[in-house]
């Protein structure tokens, strides 16, 4: 029998939303999943520098077109197909693109579109300004609401 020691590291960061750089756009997007009936919904908000709200999306989606996406890569069927496609068009404009995660946290205004995206019907809305399920996360945002994140770290 082999003894393992592990020990934990915990961590605590304070986080929020931040606006991009002079010049630039920001696109935050975000998901959610119901645990009882196995709903998707994918939500996001597009803002420039000035922290203006450009458009924004909420999609609740059907699993078994997204896993069609997932494993073929087939934008064809899917209902934010049209978007995706747009979306990658756009990114092929600009002389440089950065994609990188962030935590929920810093994702407040995706994350209430994402989770209110559960309630309507499939497809897609697009919103021209904030809409009331997000006003707040907004509002949020603009005001640089902090907020906390813990995790734990196992290490072996």
């Amino acid at each position: 029998m082999r003894t393992v020691n592990v020990t934990s590291e915990y961590y605590f960061n304070i986080l929020s939303w931040k606006k991009p750089l002079p010049g630039t756009a920001k696109l935050n997007v975000d998901g959610a999943r119901c645990c009882t009936n196995g709903c998707i919904a994918a939500g996001g908000v597009l803002r420039d520098y000035n922290e203006d709200w450009i458009c924004s999306f909420q999609a609740n989606l059907d699993y078994a077109i997204l896993d069609n996406l997932i494993l073929h890569g087939n934008i064809e069927s899917h209902p934010l197909g049209a978007i995706i496609k747009s979306c990658r068009h756009m990114l092929s404009l600009f002389d440089s693109v950065n994609l990188m995660h962030i935590f929920r946290e810093c994702n407040g205004t995706a994350d209430a579109l994402a989770k209110s995206g559960l309630d309507h019907d499939h497809g897609v809305v697009v919103f021209d300004s904030p809409p009331p399920q997000a006003a707040t996360a907004f509002l949020d945002d603009l005001c640089e609401v902090s907020r906390s994140k813990s995790y734990v770290r196992l290490v072996i």
